[in-house]
């Protein structure tokens, strides 16, 4: 309803008329105001706050005002640290991040205002407090950082201090001693260092770290003026960057060894040459293809130097060279048909399962023939992939089985025979009523009856007629069922 709240094409559409809007500066409100004095002793305290923590001498950010309020003891109930943020805000020039001087003054003004103070209260306060208080906590003296005149490279360069180029040449670590001797050492010394270097494979010349260590703890050279890691740097000196040394550098391991120990290079050789590795391992059981190198085959052969008896290539079978071939037993065919088709198979063909039940029915098993020894025979006769063994090759089963059970052929024929073929271990019902109507044909009617049962007349009258079999020659379903149990029976 108000036409004068109308703005934009609203008021002309309206046609209200709008006064223009003065927009004042955002320091329009300095001009109705007196400008603050600066105090003594003001200007310090400002460039200190200003300055704290890194920052530049003249120019105030809020966090610096914020602690400078706070420190001050400015901040109250009647201006928090809120209104203290709104000063800096009011004070700052538009478009900065930080006040002068002069804004800082300003700043104090506006806060007197807002304390209801006076502008000396608030610049006094300021002035007594001196500066900014570090509530951090100071770091220790540390020599490398606080001392500049231990800096050395890109840190002396930054820090502007002229360091002297040091004009001291390193010396070796040779020069000044002595060089020993290599036929002048104790005696069994070499020897002693050349079974230390061959403990653990090694090829009796070179030594290695670990080899070192072992030597220096297994001789008594370790204890308190030399330990593992004394005898580590002793190596890595006389190595110099090396991983294998000599007998010579040995000897010059011997020579430091005895002036950390403060002890002669004598003491120390001969304490070693008493001395022989010690084997701490556990010894192994025999393995046949590992100490047996008889049995090592191609590359091993060649790299062990065991001569091999050249391989005769037999022929599939050549397991029965020597042997007699087995005679036909009257009987043992028919046994051997008959464990054949048992389960379903073929007349004629066994397979290793069939075997097994011929090794268990004739109660063959034992602790000179087992299971697992079976199927080997079984293997050895079939040859390599087949999985059924004919009536010939069954009787050079029997050959094999004969010699394990320290049997003749013929006692193990006899057994087959007395066996007369496969047990069934098949379960039988006890009960016939129980199974009537599955095993009396008799009762069978409807759908369900098997081909060729007979089939009484029902109370129910009449006699039931009998589909025609389709395709069954005189039209009559007789002479199909009669047929079918023909064949089953067969």
């Amino acid at each position: 309803d108000d036409k004068s709240t109308y703005t934009g094409a609203y008021a002309a559409i309206a046609g209200a008329s709008k006064s223009t809007r003065v927009h004042e500066s955002h320091d329009a409100w300095k001009s109705k105001r007196q400008p603050p004095e600066p105090v003594k002793g003001l200007r310090p305290v400002f460039d200190a706050f200003s300055a704290f923590g890194g920052g530049q001498p003249g120019s105030m950010d809020n966090v610096k005002f914020a602690k400078l309020c706070i420190e001050c003891g400015l901040v109250d109930r009647a201006f928090n640290s809120t209104a203290a943020d709104i000063v800096f805000q009011k004070v700052k020039p538009k478009g900065e991040r930080k006040i002068t001087f002069v804004d800082f003054l300003w700043a104090c003004d506006r806060i007197a205002e807002a304390k209801q103070v006076t502008y000396a209260t608030v610049t006094h306060a300021i002035v007594m407090t001196g500066g900014p208080q570090s509530s951090g906590t100071k770091a220790e003296y540390t020599k490398f950082y606080d001392d500049k005149e231990t800096f050395t490279g890109a840190a002396a360069s930054i820090a502007g201090l002229e360091k002297a180029k040091s004009t001291r040449e390193r010396k070796h670590w040779k020069d000044g001693r002595v060089a020993p001797a290599v036929n002048s050492v104790p005696a069994g010394l070499k020897e002693s260092y050349a079974q230390f270097c061959s403990f653990g494979g090694g090829n009796g010349q070179d030594m290695n770290i670990k080899v070192w260590g072992k030597l220096t703890n297994e001789c008594g050279l370790l204890d308190r003026k030399l330990n593992k890691i004394g005898a580590d740097i002793i190596f890595a000196k006389v190595a110099e960057g090396g991983k294998l040394l000599s007998f010579r550098d040995f000897l010059w391991m011997l020579v430091l060894v005895a002036e950390e120990k403060g002890t002669t290079f004598d003491e120390i050789g001969g304490q070693i040459a008493r001395a022989a590795p010690d084997c701490s391992g556990t010894k192994a059981e025999y393995a046949r293809f590992h100490d047996d190198k008889s049995t090592y085959t191609g590359q091993y052969v060649s790299k062990f130097g065991v001569e091999k008896e050249e391989r005769k290539k037999n022929e599939k079978f050549g397991w029965k060279a020597g042997r007699s071939v087995p005679r036909s037993v009257p009987g043992v065919e028919m046994v051997f048909d008959a464990f054949c088709t048992f389960g379903g198979g073929r007349p004629g063909a066994m397979s290793s399962t069939t075997w097994g039940k011929v090794l268990e029915d004739c109660e063959l098993l034992g602790p000179d023939l087992t299971h697992a020894r079976g199927e080997v025979l079984f293997a050895k006769v079939c040859g390599v992939g087949a999985k059924h063994v004919g009536y010939v090759d069954f009787k050079w089963l029997l050959q094999l089985t004969s010699e394990a059970k320290s049997f003749t052929y013929m006692e193990l024929c006899e057994v087959l025979l007395t066996t007369g073929g496969p047990k069934s271990s098949g379960t039988t019902s006890f009960d016939r009523s129980l199974t009537k109507f599955h095993d009396d044909r008799t009762e069978a009617d409807g759908s369900k009856s098997p081909p060729g049962s007979p089939r009484s007349k029902r109370e129910r009258g009449g006699s039931m007629e009998l589909p025609i079999a389709p395709n069954s020659p005189g039209g009559t379903s007789g002479g199909f069922f009669r047929r079918a149990a023909t064949a089953r029976a067969a």
